[in-house]
């Protein structure tokens, strides 16, 4: 008679009544840490700010859509945006179509616009727009990017250079300019645009300003239509090195070939720049009491007259978008300057005084390089140069990020990490997530998931922000992680603590084993398919041996019968 010998292994264990309490003390601890954590949870809510009621959304979209009403209907666009409601209609279907700018899951292309044109239209601050809004700081941040980025994208159907195949019709329809000057195509001058810094950058930017600038170089023609412009440089850079740079970069000037751009007396006479005559009178006011006395003069308030266009057409980009406008807060200081005053002291106010350079200063500057003394300051070598520009270059103007339109459109194309859902996916997003504002978050315009549809009237030729591939070349995204909510935490701690548990009730039964009563064998015993007489025998010798027992019934039904033979012996059944 063969028997299956089970070999105990000396193991000091604690009793079941230790263990017993133990688990006990195990519950009533985590009863107590889940009471914590609740009551710390409601004080918290009570103590912090209020959530938003459904009625508080409502609320806010009402703003929002009262909003929006004024401006399309309520006769006060041009007030708020600084443009007409029809332009402002125009303006939202071409950034639309042309420009790539698609509507948010909670936000629409025509509040986007609005928002952007209100900021660069009244110069207003992120925060203000927020709360008019009634939107996050972050969502405005992003908005007012988004749209950004779709008006760069119109460039290339906006901002075209001249062919010169055509003489402007500001020129041949007045006799005073043509046709001596019917070979000009436009007008350069550069602006300064005040610009926020990091303290490390700021030398460079700080130039003749009393604040950190930029110098922006454009190109117009005659009917006041930009057709080139340049930004990034640092206002310590000469407005000659900026030309330089616009003659020789990727995305440079282009002057067709036997035409050519008026400049004014701050940049030099070339075989493709007009520059006026020097010692002469130029600017227009000065002609103003005095007519021309000769060809010279006459030369020069012609070319003034037409040079002109460039500074109106700076003086009306500023009126009608105050964010790039530069408003003089020290002019006070200009009437403690020295050079304007005659000789007056500057007054020390007990602030951090600022002096602005100012055109009385330039006349003085030119009026000392004109002396023969200054004059053989220019041919003079200077000791050390290079160790000089080694130790001052990181306050000399280097232009790393001057950019045009062309360049900044190009650079977003290769760097655009945007992720955009197909339409196929935002489809089935919107099928299985109704979004209302019952299930809206707290932050209800914080999802930026944008609605990408196809556009048959789009505009091929213009150049578009590349926002998705195509679908064919579409790579699945990444699922991101969501962000753990309390409820989320308090359900993965339970979680673990029931894991814990279970996997101790395990060990329990493998240190203390279950023993097993006679129904439960007779159970267990009726699908094994023995005989109705070698049941009570069998039950009686499991009941006598557990362990057979629990060996037995971990076994595989279909030969459980044969080893239970084996046990008792091939007699015994």
């Amino acid at each position: 008679m063969t028997h299956v010998t089970l070999i105990s292994m000396d193991i000091d264990l604690p009793s079941p009544a230790h263990i017993l309490k133990s688990r006990q003390m195990q519950v009533v601890h985590l009863i107590c840490l889940l009471i914590a954590i609740l009551v710390q949870h409601k004080l918290t809510i009570k103590n912090g700010p209020n959530l938003p009621t459904r009625e508080t959304l409502l609320k806010r979209r009402r703003v929002r859509e009262e909003l929006l009403h004024n401006l399309s209907n309520g006769g006060q666009c041009r007030q708020l945006i600084r443009m007409s409601e029809q332009a402002f209609k125009k303006l939202y279907v071409i950034l639309r179509r042309d420009g790539g700018l698609r509507p948010t899951q909670r936000m629409s292309v025509e509040e986007h616009v609005a928002r952007f044109l209100h900021i660069i239209g009244n110069d207003l601050r992120d925060t203000f727009v927020s709360w008019m809004y009634r939107r996050s700081k972050s969502t405005t941040s992003r908005c007012f990017h988004r749209v950004l980025r779709s008006v760069i994208a119109l460039e290339s159907l906006y901002i075209q250079q001249p062919q010169g195949d055509v003489v402007p019709k500001e020129i041949q329809e007045k006799k005073r300019f043509f046709p001596y000057f019917k070979n000009y195509v436009g007008a350069i001058n550069g602006t300064h645009v005040r610009v926020k810094v990091p303290n490390r950058d700021a030398p460079r930017y700080h130039g003749r300003k009393g604040y950190p600038t930029i110098n922006v170089l454009a190109a117009c023609s005659f009917d006041l239509k930009f057709t080139y412009v340049l930004t990034g440089w640092e206002d310590t850079t000469s407005d000659l090195r900026i030309l330089k740079n616009v003659l020789n970069r990727d995305d440079k000037l282009v002057i067709p070939n036997g035409r050519y751009y008026l400049v004014d007396a701050g940049l030099p006479h070339s075989t493709i720049l007009m520059a006026p005559y020097r010692g002469v009178r130029y600017h227009l006011k000065e002609y103003s009491t005095r007519v021309p006395q000769n060809a010279r003069e006459l030369f020069n308030l012609r070319h003034a007259s037409l040079c002109n266009a460039i500074e109106r057409a700076f003086g009306v980009l500023k009126r009608r978008f105050p964010i790039i406008r530069i408003e003089d807060r020290d002019k006070d200081l200009e009437d403690e300057n020295p050079i304007m005053n005659k000789q007056e002291p500057i007054v020390n106010t007990g602030k951090k005084s600022l002096l602005n350079w100012t055109e009385h200063m330039d006349a003085a500057f030119v009026d000392a390089m004109s002396k023969p003394d200054a004059v053989a300051l220019k041919t003079k070598k200077v000791a050390h140069f290079e160790q000089m520009l080694v130790l001052f270059a990181r306050d000399r103007a280097s232009g790393e990020n001057a950019e045009t339109a062309k360049e900044r459109n190009v650079r977003f194309n290769n760097t655009t990490n945007i992720k955009i859902e197909s339409i196929s996916k935002v489809d089935s997003l919107l099928a299985s997530n109704d979004v209302r504002l019952e299930n809206q978050r707290v932050d209800d315009d914080e999802d930026d998931i944008q609605v990408v549809s196809p556009t048959p009237e789009q505009n091929s030729s213009a150049k578009k922000i590349k926002l998705v591939d195509e679908v064919e070349q579409e790579v699945e995204p990444q699922p991101q992680p969501e962000p753990e909510t309390f409820e989320t935490k308090i359900m993965n701690a339970v979680s673990d603590v029931a894991n814990a548990m279970r996997e101790g009730n395990k060990i329990f039964e493998r240190a203390y084993h279950h023993e097993l009563t006679g129904d439960e064998i007779y159970q267990e015993l009726q699908p094994m398919g023995l005989e109705a007489h070698e049941i009570p025998g069998a039950l009686m010798y499991l009941a006598r041996n557990q362990a057979d027992a629990r060996t037995l019934f971990t076994c595989p039904m279909n030969i459980r019968k044969d080893i239970l033979k084996t046990m008792m012996g091939a007699g015994c059944i």
